[in-house]
This record gives C-alpha cells, structure tokens and sequence, in this order.
C-alpha cells in the first residue's frame, strides 16, 4: 500500500478500516459486498475504530454514488443529525448484531471494533477470521 508523498496531511487516516478490509479482501481472496462504503480511524492493538471528520459529506457523496450501505465509527452516530432532513428520513442504523428491518433504505452500521465491520463487510466469510481455538 503506497501513500504518495503529495497526499494531504488530512488524506488517509480516516481510510483505515476502508484499508484493513481491502487487506482482509485480498487475504481470504472475496470481495467486499458490493455498494458498501466504509469510514473510520482504526487502533489494531486495541481493536477499536476511531472517529473521523466529514460524516456528512461522506453519507451525502455515498448517496450521490449509489451506495446502499455505510460503516461509520460508532462514536460518529450523532453525527448523522447533520444531514438534511430528506436523507436522514431514508437512513436505518443497524446496531451490531441485527440485521436490517428494510433494505430498501439506506443503510448505516455504526462500528466500534473491527470485528463488526468484518462481519458487514464479508457477510458469508466472516468466520474466517475468527480466531482459531486450540
């Protein structure tokens, strides 16, 4: 992975989880489900997801672009207060561990370790990274 040397101060941390899943992607060689976005600082060691700036303006471009479903930080939830009234009415969260009551709605799962956005992320292969018990 190459950050070139005229990215922006500004331009990569809030890739983290967009690139460890990219990593996990090419690892067990599957896909992330397709019109899924996904935002969030990452801390491996302590295996959180951190917030990030620009909420709004992520959802808004995600929406323009035909993205059904969003990862955001869970310490980010409020920031979806921001958004005009018109696609805030469109939006479900869906909590860790449930699924979806309408998936004709735009779809925003909030995440707070990587585990859950694995588990969004490759719906059919999450086990696979899974620790394995001895």
């Amino acid at each position: 992975i190459d950050f070139g040397e005229d990215g922006i101060a500004k331009d990569g941390p809030s890739a983290g989880v967009a690139l460890f899943l990219a990593i996990c992607s090419r690892a067990i060689e599957r896909p992330v489900k397709s019109a899924f976005a996904v935002t969030g600082t990452i801390a491996l060691v302590q295996n959180t997801i951190g917030p990030v700036g620009g909420i709004r303006e992520k959802i808004l471009a995600a929406i323009r672009a035909g993205i059904k479903e969003v990862g955001i930080p869970a310490s980010n939830i409020s920031d979806l207060e921001e958004l005009p009234v018109r696609q805030r009415a469109e939006i479900e969260v869906v909590l860790p561990g449930k699924r979806p009551v309408n998936r004709n709605r735009f779809l925003v799962y909030p995440f707070e370790t990587i585990q859950q956005a694995i588990r969004v992320a490759f719906p059919k292969d999450y086990k696979k990274f899974s620790p394995q018990k001895k």
